[in-house]
């Protein structure tokens, strides 16, 4: 179903800049519909050609789009229509500013992963992966200005690959309204003081270039202010009153297509190959998830080996499947937690494990008809991440999940703030905790499982993607 033009938009122009585009070209020809919490969350309201989106070719054939997309060109892809223009960003700088420093430091600050007795190392190589990060930066702030020319656009800015373009498109598009959405936690203080303050400030910046700066939680917008009180940055927006342009928009998904997509022909066939690992009395615990270290998914495997040495009359019955996205695979420090998780189950199975049976499943794949119809099956739902912006699984699974099932999120979690008493909520480093909530999920009597699960569903499907971007076009006026 095609979406109707943004409402709140008027006839002005929209542009929209992020580093993955809503459409991933193929080799040999054709297109298929991008990855990623970030293009789902806008893929609803552009995808009617309302507006532009600027993005970054991620792969060969994106980069053969662009290389013929020196203005926007429309490519439709499932019913969508997209005015796209994708940048070819040299290699080097490409690697430098993604690998290095958006995955590599600005991923792992936001998420308190450093280890500090050895990461980050800020040297010689670092540096110089800023100044490409700069240069990143500013190569898409020039094609969003190219974009815009003189009209009285706005212009939305996604997330930290992105976080100096703000301050570069207000100097070369001064009429234009600004507006960021950050996607991930804001670093606390003290993870960003293992970055050089002069980064520090860079970043903090984009408040004083932006009409808006949103967030999914309270507790990041919170972050924010404290760190620009810790760096003495400036703390107010063109015409606007100390802290005033910093708010909060706490995403959703989209109960409608969720419910669409569920009756898919291949979600069907996803619970068909599901079932000859999960058994109709097999009480499942599920999770899915990107394979990285942010979303804890070890001590969610420590948890369940803890839960079955205190009820052991779970072995047999119980079965934990994860549901792992390939992630981030060019990073080291990501094959290391891959290849961690991975002995981790093996442990956990060969201590458990029974002629016909293992606690543990894992599988690593890209595949979203398998995620949906797990998310259907589930008995109880892991969400133990370190730390995340908001984490959408979260709230996709009470509306897909036929079973009342239970959630156990991580306090961390931007959902948990959204779901409130309803779910059950643990401290993600807490491994007995998480494991005795698990227990009490599948424990739960009929009549309070199932009102938690009513809750859940009406707390998960506030806010999806066409509201959540109405309402921060509103509030840029």
């Amino acid at each position: 179903m095609t979406a109707k033009p943004l409402q709140s938009l008027g006839s002005g122009k929209i542009v929209v800049a992020s580093n993955r585009g809503p459409v991933t070209f193929l080799e040999g020809g054709g297109a298929k519909r991008g990855s990623g919490g970030l293009v789902s969350a806008l893929r609803p309201a552009m995808e009617s050609g309302a507006g532009t989106w600027i993005a970054v070719a991620m792969s060969e054939a994106d980069r053969e789009f662009a290389a013929n997309s020196e203005v926007s060109q429309t490519a439709e892809i499932d019913g969508g229509r997209y005015n796209l223009r994708y940048l070819n960003i040299d290699e080097s700088t490409f690697r430098s500013a993604y690998d290095f420093i958006s995955n590599g430091l600005l991923w792992f600050a936001a998420h308190g992963l450093f280890d500090a007795a050895h990461r980050p190392r800020i040297d010689a190589r670092a540096h110089a992966a800023w100044s490409a990060y700069r240069t990143y930066n500013e190569q898409v702030a020039e094609a969003v200005a190219a974009e815009v020319g003189t009209s009285d656009a706005t212009v939305l800015v996604q997330d930290f690959h992105l976080y100096l373009a703000p301050a570069m498109l207000r100097n070369l598009i001064p009429q234009a309204k600004i507006g960021f959405f950050l996607h991930t936690p804001f670093p606390s203080v003290e993870s960003l003081s293992r970055l050089p303050a002069e980064w520090c400030k860079e970043i903090l910046g984009l408040a004083g270039a932006c009409d808006l700066v949103g967030f999914h939680s309270q507790r990041w917008a919170d972050r924010f202010d404290e760190a620009r009180a810790a760096y003495g940055s400036s703390v107010e927006a063109p015409g606007s009153s100390a802290h005033s342009n910093l708010a909060v928009f706490p995403l959703g998904p989209d109960p409608e297509t969720l419910k669409s997509e569920l009756k898919s022909s291949a979600v069907f066939e996803a619970g068909k190959r599901l079932e000859e690992i999960v058994g109709a009395e097999d009480l499942l615990v599920l999770r899915v998830d990107r394979m990285e270290p942010a979303k804890n998914i070890v001590r969610g495997f420590w948890a369940i080996d803890e839960l079955l040495g205190a009820a052991p009359e779970l072995r047999g019955r119980l079965r934990h499947l994860a549901l792992l996205h390939p992630s981030r695979e060019r990073l080291v420090e990501y094959q290391a937690y891959e290849a961690e998780c991975r002995l981790t189950a093996e442990a956990v199975n060969s201590r458990w494990r029974l002629p016909t049976w293992e606690p543990i499943t894992v599988d690593v794949a890209d595949s979203y008809p398998r995620s949906l119809a797990a998310l259907r099956r589930y008995d109880v739902l892991l969400v133990n991440s370190i730390a995340d912006g908001m984490n959408l699984v979260a709230r996709e699974g009470p509306i897909a999940n036929e079973r009342d099932g239970s959630l156990v999120i991580s306090a961390q979690a931007g959902a948990a703030d959204v779901l409130g008493d309803a779910a059950l909520v643990v401290n993600p480093f807490d491994v007995s905790e998480t494991a005795a909530a698990i227990a009490r999920a599948l424990s739960m009597a009929g009549d309070e499982r199932r009102e938690r699960a009513k809750s859940l569903r009406e707390l998960a499907g506030a806010h999806p993607p066409r509201a959540w971007l109405e309402a921060q076009l509103a509030a840029l006026g």
